[in-house]
């Protein structure tokens, strides 16, 4: 930019002179270790020689626990293998066991130097000139005219920025608040979970008239109970309502944009009905017991 080649000029005119200098050196070292287990196959005579009898029995004994657990889709090798030369000699079976553990250890490390400058040597002339010539690259400059013309432009802190118009930055920031399309396959999915979820929406409105009418009847009931339970599902009737218009309105949109929220909204909604009229219908129960 103009400005950095003006202080260039003006490093160069001090003839390169720095106050000081620093050698910067980082030093990277990482140890990784690797645990790496062998198993093999032995014919259960051989265990017996090498183990013995006893221990080679319970070896046999604990391997074939494991091979009946296994499942028969599994891709791990088998721990009970007949010898494919003697497959009905019991002492010839092959055994799945332990051979031997080897760690590896890794050491690796980087060495990098980097150099860093100090400030640049300058009179006090010489400052100056470099200050002006900075400020000056880094300010746009603004048309000559009426106050009017000059309040539509902005500035902007950078040697190559152009004057912006106001009516130019609005419109960038309404294209950035655009929301991204929704995945065509995800979009489904919440249409069809949509539609269902305003179906049970409106059967659970249907189940609130009935309650309300046997609410309504129920003489075992206080006056007060009966009408504070009315009221309470006539809100949830009328929230259901709500819920239940807008999620079918986003479905007929069909474009998603707030389909997950009204489908949270609904969901919630019936949710809080459900829980009510639980625990109305354990009272309306237990008066009439």
């Amino acid at each position: 930019s103009k400005a950095l080649d003006d202080l260039f000029a003006e490093y160069l005119k001090a003839g390169g002179s720095w106050l000081s200098s620093t050698l910067v050196t980082k030093v990277t070292s990482r140890v990784d270790k690797e645990l790496k287990g062998e198993e093999h196959y032995v014919r259960l005579c051989d265990l017996r020689e090498k183990e013995g009898s006893v221990a080679a029995d319970e070896i046999f004994k604990a391997k074939q626990a494991l091979q009946e657990q296994m499942p028969s889709d599994s891709l791990e090798p088998p721990y009970i293998l007949k010898h494919p030369d003697l497959p009905g000699c019991k002492e010839w079976t092959l055994i799945r066991t332990f051979k031997e553990a080897t760690l590896t250890k890794k050491d690796t490390s980087s060495k990098k130097t980097t150099v860093k400058t100090g400030d640049l040597e300058l009179d006090g002339d010489a400052t100056h000139a470099v200050v002006n010539n900075v400020l000056h690259g880094l300010e746009v400059a603004l048309p000559s005219g009426s106050d009017q013309a000059s309040s539509s432009i902005r500035r902007r802190p950078s040697s190559m920025a152009l004057p912006l118009p106001q009516g130019d930055e609005d419109a960038g920031s309404t294209l950035a608040s655009l929301p991204e399309p929704m995945d065509k396959k995800k979009l489904n999915a919440l249409l069809t979970q949509a539609k269902s979820k305003a179906t049970l929406a409106s059967t659970k409105i249907g189940e609130a008239t009935v309650l309300k009418d046997e609410i309504s009847g129920n003489e075992d009931m206080s006056e007060p109970i009966r009408e504070g339970f009315v009221k309470e599902l006539q809100n949830h009737s009328n929230g259901l309502q709500q819920a239940m218009d807008k999620l079918n309105d986003e479905v007929a949109k069909g474009s998603g944009e707030k389909l997950q929220e009204y489908l949270d909204d609904c969901t919630q909604k019936i949710t809080n009905f459900v829980q009510s009229t639980n625990g109305m219908k354990k009272m309306a129960a237990r008066l009439h017991a």
